[in-house]
């Protein structure tokens, strides 16, 4: 007949010991040398493994008083480097805090009680032990030693104050760093930790306290909360959009932010936004002009439009954005944009100036805009500044390019970022 060979593991005990001094109910009073501290650390003396994983200890209990600024903490160690033995036999465990799985790599744990009373503070302790079914059987021991002391718990923080939160609300888009002042400077722990109550509207970075507008579900503000030690203070940061509603002749430049309800795009094939795709923004991509959803980053591709030099975004050509009424888009021609200033000569009395006008314009039409320096003015065909009474002899000063010394005529149209001068005596020559 066969023998069937048995397995039976006898015992996995436990040995608990105080390295402070072994009193028969492993507890221990203590009074700190600070003379405004005593305690009493309890702890089991001895704990019976039944099983693998999770064995529940009881806990470390402490009762007394403790000065202000203290702690009390309590650390273990292993005789047996977090090993149950048997002989040449081991079982490794951890001892922890919570129930958990077996790590040979575990952290032994700690307790700390930063406050104490006459009734019994509690901190779950246990051990978490690896499979032993396999091990041989037998006795299977280790002796922890336990090290109770009174530390500081460090200068607390006493106020935190957010030192430039914005005070008018902020394009979506908008990014930016917050900072905060921690009082007192001397304090232990000075980390500020940063957090919004509504992400979707400003997200910010926990440590950096970089913050950007994201506009995800629309626009809006959040509460920023700066936190350090157990003192906050917060900031409210509203963002805001370039448009509420949009009509033909609008204007949008890359950058730009619309959030109009539904609107329709007479695109091929059509397309329309809404306010579940957030905040809407002009964009560069790929060479292109293109609507960007908040909500998700998409860029649907029959919004792009082809990027030129001489482009500076997209504009609403004719329509009211209804299903049946599209919004027609084009892409918008970057206005002219040119200086006007006294170049040489004694006349000092011009009103130097850079301005802007459509693209095409000529001189007359930007004279007669009423946009145009009051003292210009056609005269024989060409464009003069006024000169005043003491020397109307002179017959006024002749507009020219600068670049190329040539006088302008009423009808020439204003050459993008040119610059054109009035003088008396620089020789300009008509036109060729």
């Amino acid at each position: 007949m066969k023998q069937k060979t048995i397995r039976k593991l006898l015992g996995v005990l436990l040995a608990l010991a105080m390295v402070v001094g072994l009193v028969p109910e492993m507890g221990l009073t203590a009074y700190a040398a600070d003379g405004d501290t005593t305690y009493m650390v309890t702890i089991p003396s001895t704990l019976t493994v039944t099983n693998s994983g999770w064995n529940d200890a009881g806990g470390i209990n402490a009762t007394g008083t403790l000065a202000s600024g203290k702690k009390l903490t309590v650390t273990a160690s292993s005789a047996n480097s977090w090993a149950l033995k048997s002989g040449e036999n081991s079982v490794g465990y951890n001892l922890a805090t919570a129930t958990g799985t077996y790590s040979s790599s575990a952290t032994p744990a700690s307790w700390e009680f930063t406050e104490l009373s006459n009734t019994a503070a509690t901190k779950p302790m246990g051990i978490i032990v690896e499979d032993y079914s396999a091990k041989p059987a037998g006795t299977y021991t280790d002796t922890v030693t336990f090290t109770a002391a009174v530390e500081n718990t460090g200068i607390p923080v006493e106020s935190v104050t957010i030192t430039n939160a914005p005070t008018e609300a902020l394009f979506v888009n908008s990014t930016g760093t917050l900072t905060a002042t921690v009082s007192p400077d001397s304090a232990t722990d000075k980390t500020v930790k940063w957090s919004s109550s509504d992400p979707d509207y400003v997200s910010i970075n926990e440590t950096t306290g970089e913050y950007a507008i994201m506009g995800k579900k629309g626009y809006g503000s959040a509460t920023i909360t700066a936190t350090a030690g157990d003192k906050t203070d917060t900031c409210t940061i509203t963002g805001k959009v370039t448009y509420t509603s949009l009509s033909a002749g609008t204007v949008l430049h890359v950058g730009d932010t619309f959030y109009a309800g539904k609107v329709y795009f007479n695109t091929t094939p059509a397309v329309s936004f809404q306010d579940s795709n957030g905040v809407i923004t002009l964009v560069e991509n790929n060479g292109c002009y293109k609507f960007q959803r908040g909500s998700n980053g998409t860029m649907p591709n029959v919004t792009a439009y082809k990027i030129k030099d001489n482009t500076d975004g997209i504009y609403i050509v004719s329509g009211s954005g209804t299903s049946s009424d599209k919004f027609v888009l084009a892409v918008h021609t970057r206005p002219i944009t040119f200086t006007v200033k006294r170049v040489g000569g004694s006349y000092s009395n011009f009103a130097d100036g850079n301005y802007t006008v459509a693209p095409g314009t000529t001189w007359q039409q930007f004279i007669e805009s009423g946009n145009a320096p009051a003292c210009l003015s056609i005269l024989s065909g060409r464009v003069w500044h006024d000169m005043d009474a003491s020397i109307m002899d002179c017959g006024g000063t002749l507009i020219a390019n600068v670049a190329d010394n040539k006088r302008v005529k009423p009808g020439d149209a204003i050459i993008d970022g040119a610059t054109y001068g009035c003088s008396d005596y620089l020789n300009y020559k008509d036109h060729d």
